[in-house]
């Protein structure tokens, strides 16, 4: 059996972080595997739900969808809306990561790396036992110990999140060292951030809502604003845990050039949600999610012009608000405009209203 985890507060650095204690859940025991990555720098164990074992994948599978969990860190939840909505077979292969915590259970295989309740999201920073590398990296000997079992090339790979899992995949877009390298291979891939918290930011600016709706970007007046790591990450590119970036400029064209689609509930705007990012970092980025949401897809905007990539932009990046939907990653994901990009079909810009679920507050 898997395990989800249970609830329970913490404050770190003046915000509010959500733990969560392990309880049993629900994955069926044939699709909860441990397996074994990284290589001559040292091994270890991680807890992944999939659709197939990983220890050997069919030689048929032509695309991967990764779903990351959120701060509950239900990695079967996510898991069980994905398989639904995608109905993977012998051509699609569905991946549920697992990130453990120090708060989770030890012993009965549970022995895999821990990060932090944030640290994970993060994804550069190592895990605090010392067995495992950055989240990010985690993915990278994921891909690796897949492409290292089959004949040829995949052709798609999808990476999305929803929540902490989003905030997760949005930064992972930006920063990843492979998406050029598979891409190279003939790999078509694409990334699906849905309502996160919070945004990384690769130009000191951030949004500021105006009168007729609109966003103007801006340096904070840092002045009234007592934020003097506003920048830093995981908002901006300041102080990246082990990283050499010298040039944000090249940052962000990369990153224009990569496909991201944005996904906004367009009832997600409650600023006071147990599970928003409140860190005055966040809290710049806008009032809540759906407000962050639009006002990063601004700057993206902006940065597009300012780099003269307008046209990249406008084709692998794009911003879809999900009508009469909440925080909750089974209405967004089984959306139908968004089901038609995991089940590989044309989708429309928008979901009409009666297309899509009511509202619903889960993560």
């Amino acid at each position: 059996m898997f395990l989800r985890s249970g609830f329970k507060q913490m404050k770190h650095l003046s915000l509010l972080w959500l733990c969560f204690s392990p309880l049993i859940a629900y994955a069926e025991p044939q699709k909860l595997q441990w397996i074994q990555l990284g290589g001559r720098g040292g091994t270890y164990t991680l807890p992944v739900v999939a659709s197939q074992p990983l220890e050997k994948i069919s030689p048929t599978v032509e695309r991967i969808i990764f779903v990351q969990h959120g701060a509950k860190r239900n990695a079967d939840d996510y898991f069980r809306t994905m398989d639904s909505v995608v109905q993977p077979d012998q051509h699609t292969l569905v991946i549920a990561p697992a990130f453990l915590t120090k708060t989770d259970e030890q012993g009965k295989g549970n022995t895999g790396p821990r990060w932090t309740a944030s640290s994970w999201m993060k994804g550069l920073i190592p895990s605090v036992d010392g067995q495992g590398p950055g989240t990010f990296q985690v993915y990278h000997d994921i891909i690796h110990r897949l492409q290292m079992q089959h004949p040829h090339a995949f052709r798609q790979i999808i990476f999305a999140g929803h929540s902490g899992g989003g905030q997760f995949v949005q930064r992972f877009a930006v920063l990843n060292q492979i998406d050029e390298q598979l891409r190279s291979q003939g790999t078509d891939v694409r990334y699906l951030v849905a309502n996160p918290s919070s945004y990384l930011y690769t130009s000191p600016v951030r949004p500021v809502l105006q009168k007729d709706g609109s966003f103007a970007l801006a340096k904070p007046d840092l002045a009234s604003v007592n934020c003097p790591d506003w920048n830093q990450y995981k908002y901006g590119l300041q102080q990246i845990p082990g990283s050499d970036i010298a040039d944000s400029d090249d940052i962000s064209k990369r990153y224009l050039s990569r496909q991201v689609t944005y996904l906004l509930g367009e009832l997600d705007t409650d600023p006071q949600h147990p599970l928003l990012d409140k860190h005055c970092a966040a809290e710049l980025q806008g009032a809540y999610r759906l407000a962050r949401g639009l006002g990063y897809s601004a700057f993206l905007q902006q940065l597009a012009q300012q780099t003269r990539m307008v046209g990249a932009y406008s084709s692998g990046h794009r911003l879809i608000v999900i009508p009469r939907t909440g925080h909750d990653q089974k209405k967004m994901f089984s959306a139908r405009c968004v089901a038609a990009i995991l089940q590989d079909r044309p989708a429309t810009e928008n979901c009409t209203a009666d297309e899509t679920p009511a509202a619903q507050n889960g993560d």
